[in-house]
C-alpha cells in the first residue's frame, strides 16, 4: 500500500456526518523502526486535491440532488 493509499484509507475511517476522526492500526511482523515512518510519509505531491465541484454546474447540480433527496424524505415521513 503506498503512503497516499494508507492516507486516503485513514481518511476514510470514520463514517460521514457519524464521527469525526476514524483510526488505522496496521500490523508490522516486525518491530517498528524510525525509518518506517518515511514509508507513510507522502510527499505534496500526493496530497494535491482537486474538486469536481469547482464549477457553477457541478454546484447546481448537487444543490438539485440534496433538493431531492430532502424531498423524498420529507415525503416518506409526511
Amino acid at each position: 500500500m503506498s503512503s497516499a493509499q494508507l492516507l486516503n484509507a485513514v481518511g476514510r475511517a470514520g463514517r460521514v456526518e457519524r464521527e469525526s476522526e476514524g483510526w488505522i492500526l496496521p500490523p508490522r511482523s516486525r518491530k517498528p523502526t524510525n525509518n518506517d515512518f518515511d514509508l507513510v510519509t507522502p510527499g505534496d505531491d500526493y496530497l494535491d486535491v482537486t474538486s469536481a465541484l469547482v464549477d457553477e454546474s457541478a454546484l447546481t447540480q448537487l444543490a438539485e440532488a440534496e433538493d431531492l433527496l430532502r424531498e423524498s424524505a420529507d415525503a416518506i415521513f409526511a
